[in-house]
């Protein structure tokens, strides 16, 4: 039977401040995120035999409920029927533990893949309260491809997407842990941080050049000691033409919009040619593979 092919688009922080933790240990957050066109790719069909089946692309992810697609239809599996087979295939293309959220959007890519594949009665809110159980950056991607957020799974505020923007984005092959970033991040009890509001408003005009002028990122202050190769990404991107370069999320992904179009593709033959590790010519996404009919968040 023919299978449901759904794209997992990855992410980037074009802002990430970080203040207090909460009670619960979590640190509270103010970040811009949008989505890119580099994606995994997720085929959803039935299967013969009851539960799941599902394989993958990369060998070292865990096919147990450690992975987030299989945790996704755990948590469907009532709606589906414990009779009903599923096979679930995962591309993978975004670089793993690279701070572009690749296993969130992978997770909220089955979600919407299973409502859509078999038809399930489920809310969009209903939808939504899967997603924020499965991780703080899951329900990111059942909205606007451009929102601010809180983080730790509270509501993302859509934006209006301007027109799409070349984005090169590198991982130099640094695997970092977004807990161990975070762990490494000092306590300021009481601290509060504001959004970032240069960045909103050079989205508003699509000012490309004040975009990349305002991009930040707080944890580069514990991840960049660690891991000066990143900081070398950073300023070749620069010496290339961008408009500006930071690390998204707790890394180790570097990411740069470009004015122009063709600059962007020059500077990622390069740094493929120069060896920074995965490259990749990109560009930020206007409408979201993972949209609803009806609205979620």
């Amino acid at each position: 039977m023919t299978p449901l092919v759904i794209q997992a688009p990855a992410k980037v922080n074009l802002s990430l401040r970080v203040h207090s933790r909460r009670r619960d240990g979590l640190h509270r957050l103010r970040t811009v995120v949008t989505m890119i066109d580099l994606c995994d790719t997720l085929h959803i069909a039935p299967a013969l035999s009851p539960g799941l089946l599902f394989t993958c692309t990369e060998a070292s992810l865990p096919t147990d409920t450690d992975n987030l697609v299989v945790a996704a239809y755990v948590r469907l599996r009532p709606l589906i029927g414990t009779d009903q087979g599923v096979k679930i295939h995962l591309e993978k293309h975004i670089p793993i533990a690279a701070g572009l959220a690749g296993g969130s959007a992978d997770a909220a890519a089955t979600l919407v893949g299973l409502r859509r594949r078999f038809d399930l009665p489920i809310t969009a809110d209903e939808l939504l309260e899967h997603a924020r159980a499965l991780g703080a950056d899951v329900p990111f991607f059942l909205g606007s491809p451009l929102a601010r957020g809180e983080g730790a799974g509270d509501p993302f505020t859509p934006l209006k997407p301007p027109s799409c923007m070349p984005i090169v984005v590198v991982y130099p092959e640094i695997p970092v842990a977004t807990r161990w970033a975070y762990e490494q991040y000092p306590d300021r009890p009481g601290s509060t941080a504001a959004y970032n509001k240069e960045l909103l408003h050079a989205l508003t005009v699509r000012d490309i050049e004040a975009l990349g002028a305002a991009l930040d990122n707080d944890l580069e202050q514990v991840v960049l000691p660690a891991h000066p190769e990143i900081s070398e990404v950073k300023a070749r991107l620069i010496d290339l033409g961008a408009a500006g370069a930071l690390m998204s999320g707790s890394g180790s992904t570097v990411f740069a919009p470009f004015t122009d179009p063709e600059r962007a593709f020059q500077a990622e033959e390069i740094l493929r040619d120069e060896g920074w590790g995965a490259t990749f010519a990109t560009r930020t996404l206007r409408v979201s593979p993972l949209a609803e009919d009806e609205p979620v968040g």
